[in-house]
Order: C-alpha cells, then sequence, then structure tokens
C-alpha cells in the first residue's frame, strides 16, 4: 500500500466511506430509474445509512480541515470557500429538476409555486419547513440540511476551545434549533435525525477517538446496540405488508427518531471503525476506483434521480425496453456512464477560477 501511505494528508478510508455511501444512495433509489426496487425490503434504511455516512463523514473532515476558527475573518472565509462550492452545481441541479417534473411534468412536484422555487434557490428549505414550505424535488432537501451545518459548524469552533466545551455546545445548538422548532414549527424534522451525526464527526475527529484504547472497547458493543435498534425500529413502526413499506404514522416521532438516530450512529460508527481498521490493505486500483467515485459523489447525488428517471422514460416510451432488459441497460450500462459524466463536470467545475477547490461538498473531504 506504498502508493497510499504517500497521499500523507489525504484520509482515504473517507473516499471508501463515501463511495459506499452513494452507492447506497443510488440503491434506495432504484424504484425511480428500473423497472423494479429489488431491495425494497431494506427500506428506509438503505437510503438513511446512505445519507447518514456522509453526514458523520462531512463533520469528521470539517474539523480535520478547519479544526480552528479564531475570528471573523474566518468566520467569513470559511462560509465563502464552502457555500461557493455547495451553490454552483446545486443551482444547476435545481434548474434541472424543475425542467423535468415541472416543466415537462414527467412527475409533477406537489404544490409546485415561485416561493418555493425562491427558498429553493436559497437553500432555506429544510430550515422553513413545514411551516413555510413543502420539501419537494428528491434529495435535494438534504442539500439544505448541509447549508444549515455549515452555517453553524464555525460558531461551534469559535466557542469551543475544549472538548467539554465542543460537546456542550454541540448539545445547545440541538437544544436550541429544537426550541425553534417548537415555537415555530420550522426546522425540518430530519434536521434532528442526522445532526447528532454531524456533531458525532465533528466530536470523534477532534478527540481522534479512532485511534484511542478506550473507544475501541467501546465499539465492540455497538453491534448490539445496531441490532437492538433494529428490533425495536419494527415494533415501534407499523410493517404495510401490501406497500412494502415502513409506516411511521400513528407513532410518537420523537421515539421513531430517537431509535432511528441510535441506529444511524452505530451503523455509522460500526462502518468508519471497520474500514479505518482495513483501508490499508486495499488493493490500490480498488482504492482509486473509490477515489474516483468519491470525488464525483456530489454530483453524482445532485443529478441522479431526474438523470436516470428520464434515460428510462427514454427507454421505455421510446424503444419499448422493459424487465430486465431496461434494469440491465440502466443499471450495468449507463449507471457506470453516469458516473464517468459526474466526474467530468466535478473536474470541469473545479477547474473555475472562482471554485477551484481539490474535493467536493458532499462531504468537505480530504486535503491533498
Amino acid at each position: 500500500m506504498s502508493e497510499l501511505k504517500s497521499l500523507k494528508k489525504r484520509l482515504y478510508e473517507i473516499d471508501i466511506i463515501k463511495t459506499i455511501a452513494i452507492l447506497l444512495i443510488l440503491i434506495h433509489h432504484l424504484c425511480y430509474y428500473s423497472s423494479h426496487d429489488y431491495f425494497i425490503l431494506f427500506q428506509p434504511y438503505i437510503g438513511r445509512f446512505g445519507l447518514g455516512l456522509f453526514v458523520f463523514i462531512s463533520g469528521y473532515s470539517l474539523y480535520y480541515n478547519n479544526s480552528e476558527i479564531k475570528d471573523s475573518h474566518d468566520i467569513l472565509g470559511f462560509y465563502k470557500k464552502r457555500l461557493l462550492r455547495i451553490f454552483q452545481l446545486y443551482w444547476v441541479a435545481l434548474l434541472i429538476h424543475i425542467l423535468i417534473f415541472d416543466f415537462f411534468k414527467l412527475i409533477p412536484t406537489k404544490n409546485f409555486n415561485i416561493l418555493t422555487v425562491i427558498e429553493y434557490i436559497f437553500g432555506t428549505q429544510i430550515i422553513l419547513a413545514p411551516n413555510y414550505v413543502q420539501i419537494s424535488y428528491w434529495g435535494l432537501w438534504y442539500i439544505g440540511m448541509i447549508i444549515l451545518f455549515y452555517l453553524i459548524y464555525p460558531f461551534i469552533i469559535y466557542y469551543s476551545k475544549t472538548g467539554q466545551k465542543l460537546f456542550l455546545n454541540c448539545l445547545f445548538v440541538v437544544l436550541g434549533l429544537f426550541i425553534i422548532r417548537y415555537l415555530f414549527n420550522i426546522i425540518e424534522v430530519r434536521v434532528f435525525l442526522y445532526l447528532p451525526l454531524f456533531m458525532s464527526g465533528i466530536f470523534i475527529r477532534s478527540l481522534n477517538l479512532f485511534e484511542n484504547d478506550n473507544y475501541k472497547k467501546m465499539i465492540a458493543y455497538m453491534p448490539l446496540l445496531f441490532f437492538g435498534s433494529i428490533i425495536m425500529h419494527l415494533k415501534v413502526t407499523k410493517f404495510d405488508s401490501k406497500e412494502y413499506i415502513f409506516n411511521d404514522q400513528n407513532i410518537n416521532p420523537i421515539i421513531v427518531i430517537l431509535n432511528m438516530g441510535i441506529l444511524l450512529f452505530s451503523f455509522t460508527l460500526l462502518t468508519y471503525n471497520h474500514i479505518f481498521s482495513i483501508a490499508e490493505l486495499i488493493k490500490p486500483k480498488v482504492y482509486y476506483l473509490c477515489r474516483y467515485v468519491s470525488f464525483s459523489s456530489y454530483t453524482i447525488y445532485l443529478f441522479h434521480v431526474p438523470i436516470l428517471y428520464c434515460l428510462k422514460h427514454f427507454l421505455v416510451n421510446s424503444l419499448h425496453a422493459s424487465g430486465i432488459l431496461l434494469d440491465i441497460i440502466i443499471i450495468f450500462i449507463f449507471i457506470p456512464l453516469f458516473v464517468v459524466g459526474c466526474h467530468y463536470i466535478q473536474t470541469k467545475f473545479n477547474d473555475l477560477r472562482f471554485c477551484h477547490f481539490s474535493h467536493n461538498p458532499l462531504s468537505s473531504n480530504n486535503i491533498e
């Protein structure tokens, strides 16, 4: 693994985990661009696991790259660098979603209006929901959540000079957002599912827990926590055998969120710990494939639903492809080509003078 060791500052396990995460999300949305959802019995876990990995890695790598925020200049510099990196491709993706799902009406968006579009343009959809905006456009709600986390991050670090203060400030942020949610019916509920994962990434990196002996003892209990939370989730949710989905309605949402949060936390730590322990054993060719996908992951995330759905629409209506043939064409031919195209797009955007960054914003990852 000498080739990997030459990447002294690159956390190459992050590239591997990001590849796993984007694959989980592609599988989660399989029903939109294939004839059959082959993993339907694993819903809603697959998509949430993928997003959980991205959120954790985002917090972890943000602290790795920006562990010191000393003054207002650092805060403004952080916002300029990070938000520019998010918004450029995000606006392109939003335009494509609007054209495909609203203008051409392949899947008309519910409650579409100009105010919703404006809120999405500014990335405030997750902050103002549910009182002032209806969440639309598959997956783009997540970008609004990442924007919120990025807005919070520099202030957490600025006021956290010790590990204890960091932990307390994270708790205060969660409590503050919860109070805002209770008083004004804003801050979409999924924020409270993923925010603890984001802060766990910050906290774990700040203490370098993955190399700590006490942490290694603690991780041994994670499988029990993981399977216990799955059992609890099955008990507090109703399985609809007709629709093959888990229905969280009529259940106390706090119980569902807490239990799913524990499930995501245990899965994320188990996954990262396993990849962290075997990363140096992975063959260079496999790693560089992961790095290729990881680099493209933000673009893949933004565009995969509308582009692949349009492809399915074309194959079904123009070429009359269906069934297994349709799935083989999309999954084994066009998805690899789509990843290559996303890598090209991400490279071109990174080459722009005002956006010359070496990594993408889905999880502000590695230094090169």
